[in-house]
C-alpha cells in the first residue's frame, strides 16, 4: 500500500507538541506510520525557532523534538523557489516542500495558505479536513 504524503505546517507541529487537539492526533498518525510526513530543513528550522523562542524549550528539549520530528519525516531539499503565497512569501517554503516531496496534502491553519486551496495537484487543507481524510484511509491501514 502506498502511503499518502503530506507536509505539515509549523503551526500544526507546534500545536501537536503543546496541546492535545487535532494537530496532536495528526502527529500520532505520523508516528504510527499512517502517512508520510514530508519536511524541509527550512520548516524544521522554523519549528525549532518557535519552540525555543516562544515556548522557551531548553536546548535539550528542542533537540529531542528536532530528532523526533526528523526521524518521523522524509526530509526533502527543494531546489525550485516558488512565489505562490503573495500575502506571506515566507509561507512559500511549505509549497516548495510539498512540490519537491510529491505530497498530496499540505496541512495548515494559516489562512494565507488555506485561501489558495490547491497548487499543482496538492490539496491545501486544515487539520479537520486532513483528520477526516486520515480516518477514511486508516480503516484500510
Amino acid at each position: 500500500m502506498i502511503l499518502p504524503r503530506a507536509v505539515l505546517d509549523t503551526n500544526i507541529w507546534v500545536a501537536s507538541i503543546h496541546w492535545r487537539g487535532k494537530p496532536y492526533q495528526i502527529r500520532k498518525y505520523v508516528e504510527q506510520g499512517a502517512f508520510t510526513s514530508v519536511l524541509s530543513l527550512a520548516i524544521l528550522t522554523e519549528i525549532m525557532w518557535i519552540l525555543r523562542t516562544h515556548f522557551r524549550l531548553s536546548d535539550d528539549e528542542a533537540y529531542e523534538w528536532y530528532c523526533r520530528i526528523g526521524e518521523n519525516s522524509e526530509i526533502v531539499f527543494p531546489v525550485r523557489p516558488l512565489n505562490v503565497v503573495p500575502d506571506d512569501p515566507d509561507d512559500n517554503k511549505f509549497i516548495e516542500c510539498a512540490v519537491e516531496g510529491h505530497a498530496a496534502y499540505l496541512v495548515s491553519r494559516d489562512n494565507d495558505l488555506l485561501r489558495i486551496g490547491q497548487y499543482d495537484g496538492i490539496q491545501i487543507v486544515d487539520d479537520s479536513e486532513f483528520l477526516e481524510f486520515l480516518s477514511r484511509v486508516t480503516l484500510q491501514f
